[in-house]
């Protein structure tokens, strides 16, 4: 009999244990109409996000809890913190709240509809190597998504001198202490480098660079994934003083510059080196290049490049990897019609691979006779086209075909 009752005691202690999960809560911030010491709630906000941060209120959230961000500009912001749920950080329904920098670091925040730019602040707009989103670069960071915002420079740059573009900052960085980031559907405009993906097993994902003087993505980690980007307008050339080799989407070992890179897939991204001709500052672009490996498991498959320059897709030293079903295009004319290559600086040479059901103006695969290529056609304008209207189409049905924050199109028809 007292056993009996001392298994019942035990199962009671058991289920008491087990109640519902707390709800929940949301919290509000207002930089207009809230108060530093109101308790965050809807009908008495919170004042800035930054001032949240720095006075030590945001510990107050839990994971699942969402904080909402009304209209109006929210300061420099640091979030830090890890969490067993996902705390979410976004503009409230129909506001457009804004910060001149953000930096993340920690597990399990996802932020999202904030326009980050320094020209929303007091300050001048941060020059060289200064990024406007950073996630794990100044600290761990896992699990931690960025979605649906407007970061740019300044809007109009219009009268950027070329020295301006070569100081401008940079957009979005997943930094070297990251693993399991997501960029996606952010619109990232007038900066110097685009989008730089240094944490392991990441994805970009439906993403808009829009005017860049140096290489519109950069991958450096092995696992990453970019897909339904698009990258478009490069400016300033070696002309005009910027020694660096543009590309649309370049990939090279982090922090050495060579060495074995793993499992990069790069899928579904439009790539345009120049919409309007009369831009100025042109420049050219290379595609998508990969020049410093050796390289493996990489799948490059899907992509649409136009652009003016030798390289529109090179693999180096590439083993087990697919090239397949992308259109590379040159529209200007000239002598450098873009081509798809196997190429080697006698790092491991190129074993194993497959590129099949392309098109471009010309194919390089070396003398590798494992290589299984077949499909592989000349490229036509009528061609490139339809596969960029797909292509865009495809996109737009996923992320909408106009940015809900930046409110501009995600390629000019």
């Amino acid at each position: 009999m007292r056993m009996r009752r001392l298994g019942w005691m035990l199962v009671m202690a058991g289920l008491a244990g087990t109640g519902p999960a707390a709800r929940a809560a949301d919290y509000f911030a207002d930089p207009m109409q809230g108060r530093a010491e109101n308790p965050g709630t809807a009908s008495a906000p919170w004042r800035t996000l930054a001032e949240v941060v720095s006075s030590g209120q945001i510990q107050q959230l839990k994971g699942g809890d969402t904080l909402w961000l009304r209209d109006g500009f929210h300061g420099e912001v640091t979030l830090s913190g890890n969490f067993p749920e996902t705390v979410t950080v976004c503009a409230a329904e129909g506001a457009r709240p804004g910060v001149s920098r953000l930096n993340v670091t920690g597990s399990r925040w996802h932020v999202r509809g904030l326009t980050v730019s320094p020209s929303l602040g007091a300050g001048e707009t941060p020059k060289g190597r200064a990024t406007l989103v950073v996630v794990g670069e100044s600290g761990p960071a896992e699990d931690v998504l960025i979605e649906n915002c407007f970061v740019y420079s300044v809007l109009d740059a219009g009268r950027w001198t070329a020295r301006q573009w070569m100081e401008a900052p940079s957009g979005m960085l997943m930094g070297r202490n990251g693993r399991r980031l997501t960029f996606r559907n952010n619109y990232i405009l007038n900066t110097r480098f685009g989008l730089t993906m240094s944490s392991f097993d990441s994805q970009a994902e439906g993403n808009i660079i829009e005017n860049f003087s140096a290489d519109g993505m950069r991958m450096t980690r092995d696992g990453e994934t970019a897909e339904h980007n698009i990258i478009r307008n490069i400016y300033v050339s070696a002309e005009d003083g910027d020694q660096n080799h543009d590309d649309g989407i370049q990939g090279f070992l982090f922090n050495v510059g060579h060495g074995l890179i793993r499992r990069f897939t790069l899928r579904e991204n439009i790539i345009v080196m120049r919409e309007d001709e009369s831009q100025p500052f042109k420049a050219s672009l290379q595609g998508i290049g990969m020049f410093d490996g050796p390289l493996e498991e990489f799948v490059v498959e899907g992509n649409v490049i136009c652009t003016q320059h030798w390289h529109g897709i090179s693999l180096f030293d590439a083993t087990n990897s697919v090239i397949r079903d992308n259109v590379v295009f040159n529209k200007w004319g000239g002598r450098m019609n873009p081509w798809i290559q196997l190429g080697s600086k006698n790092r491991g040479g190129n074993r194993g691979n497959i590129v099949s059901n392309n098109y471009a103006h010309s194919f390089r695969l070396g003398e590798e006779t494992t290589v299984q290529a077949e499909r592989n056609r000349p490229v036509t304008r009528a061609v490139w086209e339809r596969r960029q209207a797909e292509l865009l189409k495809k996109i737009e049905e996923k992320y909408g075909a106009v940015h809900p924050v930046a409110r501009r199109p995600r390629l000019r028809k």
